[in-house]
């Protein structure tokens, strides 16, 4: 399933009829079996329909944050986002993503997953015949298609 922001806002826990969803880098997660945390009157009910990554990075309710937006975060705030999201697919169903992330996030998750997995990529990019004259955008593309592979 992939959803818009302005979708994502429908399962904000107000209809009781409706999953409680929260969206953690461009994951959305059901959080519906912690409604006490993310429903009316939780703690994190301000999450709650809305992608918190940005938030849940600086530690904060201002609803300023309340985005998935990363530009600008630093070290220690990337840190805070990646424990939070280890919580989150610990405790929490996947049910789809978001149709909001921004392309610099995008590219961040990419040349991570790139780097952490150079030695095999680059020995089955080089074994590709049209590595060295193939332009940047195809070398990412194939890369993209290795790494999903895996």
């Amino acid at each position: 399933m992939e959803l818009t922001p302005q979708q994502l806002l429908a399962y904000n826990g107000t209809d009781r009829s409706k999953p409680i969803y929260v969206a953690l880098k461009g994951r959305i997660y059901d959080v519906t079996t912690g409604a006490f945390l993310y429903g009316p009157g939780g703690p994190y009910a301000i999450f709650a329909g809305k992608d918190a990554s940005r938030a849940l990075a600086k530690m904060t309710k201002n609803e300023a944050d309340i985005t998935s937006s990363l530009t600008g975060l630093s070290e220690k705030e990337i840190a805070a986002l990646n424990n939070w999201e280890k919580k989150f697919q610990a405790k929490y169903p996947i049910v789809g993503r978001g149709l909001f992330v921004d392309s610099c996030f995008i590219i961040s998750v990419l040349i991570a997953k790139i780097c952490s997995a150079k030695s095999q990529i680059y020995s089955q990019l080089c074994s590709c015949s049209h590595f060295y004259s193939a332009s940047p955008v195809l070398v990412l593309a194939r890369t993209l298609t290795l790494t999903r592979e895996k």
